[in-house]
């Protein structure tokens, strides 16, 4: 279940990351950039996957940026 949590996180930044380039600043993008490279680092290591390690790289992310709630929810709606 934490390895589907995390592949779907990671394919909701990129989508999200997809969607928003060109338009928001490069320092967001950057974060964004570091967040799917944080989850993929995750990934790696899938044996020892906690929710709580996906949760506080997500919740870093959504802190800094509360418009990605919306679009997180957008895109995940459509992936429905």
């Amino acid at each position: 279940m934490n390895a589907d949590l995390l592949r779907s996180s990671i394919d909701t930044l990129k989508s999200v990351r997809l969607e928003l380039h060109g338009n928001i600043e490069s320092s967001t993008l950057e974060m964004l950039d570091k967040a799917i490279f944080d989850l993929e680092n995750l990934q790696q290591d899938s044996d020892h996957i906690s929710t709580r390690d996906v949760l506080n790289v997500l919740g870093q992310v959504l802190e800094k940026l509360p418009m990605i709630v919306k679009l997180i929810q957008i895109v995940s709606n459509s992936m429905k």
